[in-house]
């Protein structure tokens, strides 16, 4: 984090009351000029007002609630955005500046308000009243929420890094071809799905998506924006693009990719694997045990396993690992309590609390295993704890990503199981992370984007289904940097030669 405060923590506590006074080593980027806070007695806690996203129950009567209000001495108000149009209400609670304490919002809203001005800088108090949530954040995001060189908002990441959407092999089929290994390489890939077709007369893969990672791995395409030689490079101008594309179109040609792969929805791609009319298709871990029931009832000897990232020609195979903010939480100016409202946030997230909070009372709601391993009690951890990460207000990121994966994905035995088994087959490939999930709000990115990726998702499909020839690659390339790309190569890499020394490490995971 180019802002992130590496500052020591100068504070008397006597009588319950946090004093911070002494002068401060700035951190890189920030203000050379000496902070000061005021006294403040945190032993006498007012009440809080909190605004959070709409939910369908009662924050208040919910048991985490209950406990937090205990556990912190914080008493809460929370309010609720609506349903619908929550951006208009919010809007107008900025402009009205009504008095809240603490404001939850999605990313996007955050995105959208922080250039009102209407949120506190939290630099200055961060290290005296926070120091326990700035340390468990995960360091790189904060960069997300530090606006020139100020940090207006503390956030709160994914709930787990996983990896989520794959390709379900039915290694059965498979090996019924002929074919007794999982392809580890294109050409492994292409030799397996013609055995499938010319040998049982099905389609060997279907598939909707233009860019299927454990293919791209191979041709070295990870991600949206991919870091190369410290440079963030856009996926279709990755070395390996057209390539890939080259690859997917012989598939396509040749008929070894579902010849519906433009039209193909969820729906129809899991009938066709359930029914054994094809044997990799495209799922994710969330739709277990649904999946694996189904091909249990429809194909009882079928063995099933998961396509791993594809190695190119010096045997290195990668795949994109989600990563980013879910929510953050602001102070806005009119809070008479910012201090307070801080305190409260950073005693969330002490270790006890923070464990209780999300995963309840041991014996009662969780077992605990040993070696760092839970399982939840059912049905009371889901009665009790199924709306616990909605109370978050930042937290605890490695210890909520372990509590996480051992509790709420074992509310199901095959789902766990599964989702395991992705995992551990995902985990032989390096993790590629997109380094502009860090990146700070940026309006001409947030307009030109999602141009860019229509335009790249249509093309790719155009040039794998034969619409588009290969010879219009040059020409697509030049389109693309018309509709917005050269404008956001710019913003990205101005971006990340800012930041990136104290992200690049950060890039990828083995």
């Amino acid at each position: 984090m180019k802002k992130y405060l590496s500052i020591a923590l100068c504070a008397t506590m006597i009588l319950g009351t946090l004093s911070g006074c002494t002068t401060k080593k700035p951190a890189p980027g920030t203000s050379s000029t000496p902070e000061t806070s005021t006294k403040i007695d945190l032993s006498v806690k007012p009440e809080l007002k909190m605004l959070m996203p709409y939910v369908p129950f009662d924050p208040k009567a919910d048991s985490t609630a209950i406990y937090l209000e205990e556990a912190t001495g914080y008493k809460v108000q929370y309010d609720m955005l609506p349903s619908e149009d929550s951006q208009t209400k919010l809007n107008a609670i900025i402009a009205s500046k009504t008095e809240y304490d603490i404001i939850v919002l999605a990313k996007p809203d955050f995105d959208n308000t922080v250039e009102t001005g209407a949120y506190m800088d939290l630099d200055s108090l961060i290290p005296t009243y926070a120091s326990d949530l700035q340390s468990k954040t995960e360091k790189g995001l904060w960069t997300n929420v530090t606006i020139d060189g100020k940090i207006k908002g503390v956030p709160e990441g994914l709930a787990s890094e996983n990896y989520g959407l794959t390709y379900r092999v039915r290694m059965d089929l498979l090996k019924k071809a002929g074919i007794e290994t999982m392809p580890s390489t294109p050409d492994e890939l292409y030799t397996a799905l013609k055995a499938v077709k010319d040998q049982l007369k099905i389609i060997p893969l279907t598939s909707s998506y233009a860019v299927i990672p454990e293919i791209a791995s191979a041709f070295g395409m990870y991600n949206k924006f991919n870091l190369v030689d410290n440079k963030i490079v856009y996926q279709a101008e990755v070395a390996g693009a057209k390539d890939y594309v080259t690859f997917m179109n012989k598939l396509f040609k040749d008929g070894l990719l579902d010849n519906e792969y433009a039209q193909n929805t969820g729906e129809v791609m899991r009938e066709k694997f359930f029914t054994s009319k094809a044997a990799i298709y495209q799922m994710a871990w969330w739709n277990e045990p649904t999946a694996t029931n189904t091909i249990k009832e429809k194909a009882p000897t079928a063995e099933v396993a998961y396509l791993p990232g594809l190695k190119d020609a010096n045997g290195v195979s990668g795949l994109p690992m989600g990563r980013g903010v879910n929510r953050i939480s602001v102070i806005p100016k009119a809070s008479k309590n910012k201090e307070h409202a801080l305190n409260y946030m950073n005693i969330k997230v002490g270790e006890e609390i923070f464990k209780k909070s999300v995963m309840g009372e041991e014996n009662v709601h969780y077992k605990a295993l040993g070696d760092g391993k839970f399982e939840p009690i059912l049905p009371k951890f889901f009665d009790d704890k199924n709306n616990s990460h909605y109370f978050l207000t930042g937290s605890d990121t490695k210890a909520y990503s372990d509590f996480w994966a051992q509790t709420r994905v074992k509310k199901d035995p095959i789902l766990f199981q599964e989702f395991t088994a992705i995992q551990d087959t995902a985990s032989k490939s390096t993790y590629h992370y997109d380094p502009t999930t860090y990146m700070q709000p940026n309006k001409q990115y947030s307009e030109s984007i999602g141009k860019v990726n229509k335009l790249v998702e249509d093309a790719f499909k155009q040039f794998i289904t034969g619409t588009k020839p290969m010879t219009e690659w040059d020409a697509f390339i030049a389109e693309l940097n018309a509709t917005g790309l050269t404008d956001l190569n710019k913003i990205v890499n101005d971006w990340w030669t800012a930041e990136g020394a104290n992200l690049a490490d950060s890039m990828i995971k083995k």
